[in-house]
């Protein structure tokens, strides 16, 4: 019987070295979302990627700690014209007053184009591909006032199209007062 109480002993003192209790989830973010919707001009900020058409619009977030990464996919209902993005992004700063991020992503853009040999021509939907970054920074003036800029740069892995893209975004946010959200950009 003693040795019974032992090796249950034992067993007890071993299975406590593998098994965990509890663990602070406070020090790990970990987060998903998304949308999935429907446009009927398929409108881009970014004039080259305009649809000028329906079109289904999908985004996701997955974050875990400072790192996330963020599918955008835009495309016309017989993907023909559109694009998906893949964003991986790096929380570099984040305080209470400011943030700094950084992104990179592919960038894969569906595109009707007329190619043309001796004897005909035939329109195709091309896929041109980007490599891009970009580095966003946010400080909070006040609790209801923020500024932003975002700069983005896209480079094309193609001889044709468009080479390079550079934007710059600059933004100035007013919330959290009696009425609805104000955003003014340039």
């Amino acid at each position: 019987m003693n040795l019974m109480k032992l090796c249950t002993l034992m067993a007890f003192a071993l299975m406590g070295r593998l098994v965990y209790g509890q663990q602070d989830s406070t020090k790990t973010i970990n987060t998903f979302s998304g949308f999935v919707g429907v446009t009927n001009n398929g409108f881009s900020i970014i004039p080259t990627f305009s649809l000028n058409r329906p079109a289904v619009v999908t985004y996701f977030a997955w974050r875990k700690n400072r790192f996330s990464f963020n599918p955008d996919i835009r495309l016309v209902s017989d993907a023909s014209k559109g694009g998906m993005i893949f964003w991986l992004r790096h929380q570099l700063v984040e305080q209470k007053k400011f943030s700094l991020r950084v992104s990179a992503h592919p960038a894969f853009t569906l595109v009707k184009r007329i190619v043309s040999d001796n004897t005909a021509s035939q329109e195709i939907t091309e896929m041109l591909r980007f490599l891009a970054y970009e580095i966003a920074l946010n400080y909070q003036i006040t609790p209801n006032w923020s500024v932003s800029a975002v700069y983005l740069q896209g480079n094309a892995l193609q001889l044709h199209g468009p080479q390079e893209t550079k934007v710059l975004f600059l933004n100035t946010s007013i919330y959290d007062f009696v009425g609805p959200h104000l955003s003014l950009g340039v």
